[in-house]
C-alpha cells in the first residue's frame, strides 16, 4: 500500500510547483502591465503639468 502511495505525492508536488510557476507568472504579467500603465499616467500628468505651466507663464507676460 505504501508503495502506491509514493507517485500520488510526486504527482501532487510537480501539481503544486506548476500552479506557484503558474501563479508567479501571472503576477508578474499583472506587474508589468499595471506599471506600464502607471508610467503612462505619469507620463500623461507631467504632459498637462507642463502645458498648464506654459499657459501660467503666457498668463503671467
Amino acid at each position: 500500500m505504501a508503495h502506491s502511495n509514493v507517485p500520488n505525492i510526486e504527482t501532487h508536488t510537480s501539481t503544486k510547483h506548476a500552479m506557484l510557476t503558474h501563479l508567479l507568472q501571472w503576477i508578474k504579467k499583472v506587474l508589468t502591465k499595471s506599471s506600464d500603465w502607471l508610467y503612462n499616467i505619469g507620463e500623461k500628468s507631467s504632459k498637462v503639468l507642463r502645458s498648464k505651466q506654459c499657459f501660467l507663464k503666457k498668463l503671467d507676460m
